[in-house]
């Protein structure tokens, strides 16, 4: 199992997401098209990878370990809108690898919660920053631990 933490910084330049769900589906968005990110949710099961994030959010409470409350502390999405996160705590995801491969489970540390949210946010700088590498080619990103083994292909669809 990865285990994916820290860092703080975010990329303004580029602000592309990949959007997974348990079903292996993901497409490319930006962060200023909301409206037409929340039309595109499948499940509460849905993730985006973000390049833009500077930490990992969750709207899914009950899916984090080791909680703790905080008091509101408020957070500046790219779009300029201000959002709170209420809490934080450490989280399983599961990352796809390709069609017919068993998905790769990451565990994200002080993942931020905010029930505000439409998806899970994995942020791309905490991942990099711990020496993850994320590469966004073609129509995929996948994601290398810091050995270089590929713990998730997420591939784009539906034109997106």
């Amino acid at each position: 199992m990865a285990h994916v933490a820290e860092g703080k910084e975010s990329n303004d330049e580029e602000n592309y997401a990949f959007l997974i769900d348990t079903d292996n589906i993901a497409l490319v968005c930006t962060s200023d098209f909301q409206e037409e990110a929340l039309k595109t949710r499948i499940s509460s099961q849905s993730i985006i990878i973000d390049c833009s994030a500077s930490s990992h959010f969750t709207p899914d409470r009950d899916k984090l370990v080791d909680y703790q409350e905080l008091t509101a502390i408020p957070i500046r999405a790219a779009d300029g809108r201000t959002f709170a996160v209420h809490g934080r705590g450490m989280m399983k995801i599961y990352l796809p690898m390709g069609k017919g491969k068993k998905p790769t489970p990451v565990t994200l540390t002080n993942v931020y919660y905010s029930p505000h949210l439409a998806f899970t946010l994995v942020s791309c700088t905490r991942m990099t920053r711990i020496g993850y590498k994320v590469l966004l080619e073609g129509s995929e990103c996948t994601i290398y631990s810091p050995n270089y083994k590929a713990i998730g292909i997420i591939p784009e669809t539906q034109g997106l």
